[in-house]
């Protein structure tokens, strides 16, 4: 399996989201300039593009979509309990733990009539884990940081380097060309807008509210990843599974949310 052609892939999809954040805060945006940390930049696209998505298309590629899924959601648990001891404001409290256990009741129970075994590889399941872990200090540097900064800079810059650090060894060790059909340049153009927005939205967010409390809603991601798969691949099917998950994971966020409950 060539997976550094993924990298470069990878590589060549976040630096287009780089160019895409520059373009848009260029001609689209009032605010220019602003607060800029080169190092901090740096940092936070080793951290949050390189060494995440390395780890992450290496162990997806060893894993079943199935455990991806409910691995790739433990960056929600990882942020929240980080957030516990470096944000004095951030605590970890019994409705953040049941609201925890509802989400990620809903991921098992989307998932587990798929199949699921208990099994244990480092370049599969542990790399997984690895890409949560990335995520998860990402989120925490950038609401420690990152909160004066303009969410456009911070994406930009951590695209534009953190790309840099996959591009270089993926074109250097890939095995494998890449073929430039219409469609993959399409697919190329969405996930980099895909990758450019959420980034930036989610940069927004942390700038306003605490990281361990909209850090659950990231537990809907794999939900949406299902409910998409039923729209744009053929074969797949709504089964009970989905919809049960689905309904945990919004009585997870109803608790959350519930300031006076608990």
């Amino acid at each position: 399996d060539d997976f550094m052609t993924k990298i470069y892939f990878a590589g060549i999809r976040f630096f287009l989201s780089g160019i895409l954040v520059f373009l848009y805060s260029f001609f689209f945006t009032k605010t220019k300039g602003g607060k800029v940390d080169l190092k901090f930049l740096l940092l936070l696209g080793l951290v949050q593009t390189t060494i995440q998505y390395l780890f992450f298309y290496i162990g997806v590629g060893n894993t079943s979509g199935v455990k991806s899924s409910i691995l790739q959601a433990s960056s929600t648990f990882l942020i929240v309990l980080f957030s516990h001891f470096v944000f004095k404001d951030d605590p970890l409290s019994l409705r953040k733990i049941i609201a925890l256990a509802f989400g990620f009741g809903g991921i098992f129970a989307a998932n587990i009539s798929m199949g699921l075994d208990f099994s244990f590889r480092l370049t599969g399941e542990g790399f997984l884990l690895m890409s949560s872990l990335a995520n998860a200090l990402g989120t925490i540097l950038v609401k420690l940081k990152g909160k004066d900064m303009n969410p456009l800079t911070l994406t930009l810059g951590q695209m534009i380097f953190g790309s840099f650090l996959l591009l270089i060894p993926g074109k250097i060790f890939k095995h494998s060309p890449l073929m430039w059909t219409p469609f993959a340049i399409v697919l190329l153009f969405y996930s980099a807008f895909i990758s450019a927005a959420a980034f930036t939205l989610w940069y927004e967010l942390l700038k306003h509210y605490k990281s361990g409390e909209i850090s659950v809603y990231q537990l809907f991601i794999p939900i949406f990843g299902s409910f998409l798969s039923l729209a744009l691949l053929p074969g797949e099917y709504l089964n009970y599974n989905l919809i049960i998950g689905l309904i945990l994971v919004c009585i997870g966020i109803w608790i959350l949310n519930r300031k006076r409950f608990l």
